[in-house]
């Protein structure tokens, strides 16, 4: 199998599937009161700081979560919860991962929250006046993604922070940085947000387990509540296997910074799409895009079916975009907010992705595309 899907989810490092074998006869529960469990929560306290340093984070900043999706959601319900606004409105791009974006479509039909869905241009970008404009003295929270899932644009969030934060002083900002982690550099405190989510299945520990930053955790509203776990801001017994991957994958990315390698990878596959496949075209913002996401458009063909058919001849993994609407057979709310109404091909590499990888899957694509019919 030639893995390129990167962005769906990542396989474990084999430094993580070590950390959680050296665990897997600590079965206590972290919560009690005997050494065993001390030694427990101090295998929590070092994935935490890990995590803290990853990020440039006070350890204490740091909620584990189940997931992104937990942690995204959890963000929405604090700010709309926490709040005494009798009227009370959230901003999201329209690009946003649908555990943002489906988050606000709900409150906004069921909690009677006021929801703006900020537009994007046809290369995906976000123009911050846009943003500006939409803040209002009720603007409870605005969302929006560091990194696009499908389409691989970064978003100025430092620049959307200080923009808020001018026209509102009391207005919280959230980042989704799920594909921002171990492709690119991530400062919270540089960013200036109030909240941070990321997801371990992204940077190479397992699925089920996520976290949150949060810059103000007193002020913090809880979205899963019943015991003291977390301090109060995330009940229900630690998932001590996973926290202490997520902080074994979190340690092994910050010591990587070779992002220009797996740029040179990337540039070099799309260079050869363009070059090799008529009507081949990159989307998004070609300008300010994470370093190992192509999303490519070809005339005349559907994702699905290209997405198919390369599997079938090169055992080779690509999608036709977010994992999470695989099963939607239509263009996704970010190609219908960009105004295409196709579907694409989405490939995502890894840090030990190889040339001669990326190879097999052009000669796959130029072949799929030979036999497959145009529509």
């Amino acid at each position: 199998m030639i893995y390129l899907d990167y962005n769906a989810t990542t396989p474990l490092s084999e430094s993580v599937k070590q950390s959680i074998r050296e665990s897997l006869d600590l079965f206590v529960n972290p919560s009690s009161m005997y050494k065993e469990s001390e030694i427990a929560k101090q295998k929590i306290h070092v994935a935490r700081k890990s995590l803290g340093l990853l990020i440039n984070a006070n350890e204490n900043q740091i909620i584990f979560t189940g997931c992104a999706t937990e942690s995204n959601n959890a963000v929405v319900s604090s700010c709309v919860d926490g709040t005494q606004n009798s009227k009370k409105h959230i901003i999201v791009s329209s690009v946003e991962h649908s555990a943002v974006f489906e988050t606000a479509k709900h409150y906004q039909k069921y909690r009677n929250v006021d929801v703006t869905f900020v537009p994007v241009d046809k290369k995906g970008i976000i123009h911050l006046k846009d943003i500006g404009t939409a803040v209002t003295e009720n603007t409870v929270l605005v969302s929006v993604m560091m990194v696009n899932n499908e389409i691989g644009n970064i978003y100025p969030i430092k620049e959307i922070v200080r923009i808020v934060k001018e026209k509102n002083p009391a207005t919280l900002v959230h980042t989704d940085a799920t594909q921002a982690i171990g492709k690119m550099d991530v400062d919270a405190q540089d960013l200036g947000v109030d909240f941070l989510t990321l997801s371990g299945h992204k940077f190479y520990a397992p699925k089920g387990i996520g976290a949150l930053y949060v810059k103000h955790p007193d002020v913090f509203t809880p979205f899963m509540i019943g015991g003291h776990q977390e301090k109060g801001h995330r009940a229900g017994t630690e998932n001590l296997l996973s926290i202490v991957a997520i902080g074994q994958a979190a340690e092994d990315i910050a010591q990587f910074h070779n992002y220009s390698a797996i740029q040179a990878k990337r540039d070099q596959f799309e260079k050869n799409v363009l070059k090799f496949i008529p009507g081949s075209k990159i989307l998004g913002d070609t300008d300010s895009r994470i370093c190992n996401t192509s999303c490519v458009l070809i005339d005349g063909y559907s994702g699905i079916d290209i997405c198919e058919m390369v599997n079938e001849i090169g055992d080779i993994c690509i999608s036709s975009g977010s994992a999470c609407n695989s099963v939607i057979l239509e263009p996704s709310h970010v190609m219908k907010a960009m105004g295409i109404n196709k579907i694409p091909i989405r490939v995502s590499i890894g840090k030990d992705t190889t040339d001669k990888e990326l190879t097999k899957c052009l000669q796959a694509l130029i072949k799929t595309t030979k036999l497959l019919k145009r529509k």
